[in-house]
């Protein structure tokens, strides 16, 4: 599609780019090489009997020595090393009983961390300069930090607002709090489907988001920055969530996944 579409994009590509792909990953898609290296020295690690702090330490060793120890040659293997440090920080976070472990009293704290966190992501994004003076790795480690953060605070959220399955009779809470409840457990499952389809809105949203752009502005003549922004975030996460959704309906695979057999879609209401 974008070798079809090429004179209309800002990135011009042609069939060497489609002949190179298995070793030369194209633009943003060093992700998916990247990922699939550390994915596979983690659980190599992991068959050695290393647990998840094990695993962390070796991730933040192999970061520290990155410059006196480098590597030659391909690409992708220096992509994974640099960035298996975060990628370790979650499967250390990711423990279902450290998750649960998280008692109400600290809420406040993955609060701060969250706002604070998203707070210096957005800040080096729209002025670099402000934030010169601290590496770009420790405001990556914030932003990574303000994420766990909030899938902390996003899974104490049905909680918080009473949605336990002992506190759902009517003669406990009122009509507004059982709204507020039931709003707030939808509003978990739908950010927990768009978090299982994360690879595949990675994959797919920019040929969305870069084809509402064309739309916009060469069909419909729309330049105006916040538009494009709003929408071409809007569609760029909808369509492909939507799509990885029909795929996984009509069971057919491949698209966005290796078919793994039958699977079954979590009910929405």
């Amino acid at each position: 599609m974008q070798i079809a579409l090429s004179r209309y994009t800002n990135h011009h590509v042609g069939l060497a780019e489609l002949w190179s792909i298995g070793y030369a990953p194209p633009m943003q898609f060093w992700f998916l090489y990247a990922l699939f290296l550390q994915v596979l020295f983690i659980g190599l690690l992991a068959k050695l009997g290393l647990g998840r702090g094990a695993i962390l330490g070796v991730a933040a060793a192999l970061f520290v020595t990155s410059s006196l120890i480098p590597l030659a040659g391909w690409m992708p293997l220096h992509q994974a090393r640099e960035m298996l440090v975060y990628t370790a920080l979650g499967v250390f976070m990711g423990s279902s009983d450290r998750i649960r472990a998280v008692d109400a009293g600290r809420t406040w704290l993955y609060a701060v961390c969250a706002v604070s966190g998203f707070a210096a992501v957005g800040l080096s994004a729209h002025d670099s300069a402000t934030l010169a003076p601290f590496p770009g790795f420790l405001v990556a480690l914030a932003g990574t930090l303000a994420s766990l953060s909030t899938c902390v605070l996003l899974g104490r959220l049905p909680a918080a607002f009473g949605a336990d399955a002992q506190e759902s009779s009517s003669s406990v809470r009122s009509r507004a709090q059982r709204r507020a409840s039931i709003g707030a457990e939808r509003l978990t499952q739908l950010l927990a489907s768009w978090g299982e389809a994360s690879l595949a809105i990675y994959v797919a949203h920019t040929l969305v988001s870069a084809g509402l752009r064309m739309l916009l502005s060469k069909g419909l003549h729309i330049d105006n920055p916040g538009i494009h922004v709003v929408l071409g975030t809007l569609f760029g996460l909808c369509v492909p969530w939507a799509l990885f959704r029909v795929c996984r309906r009509i069971n057919v695979p491949y698209v966005f996944e290796w078919p793994t057999g039958a699977r079954s879609l979590p009910s929405t209401r």
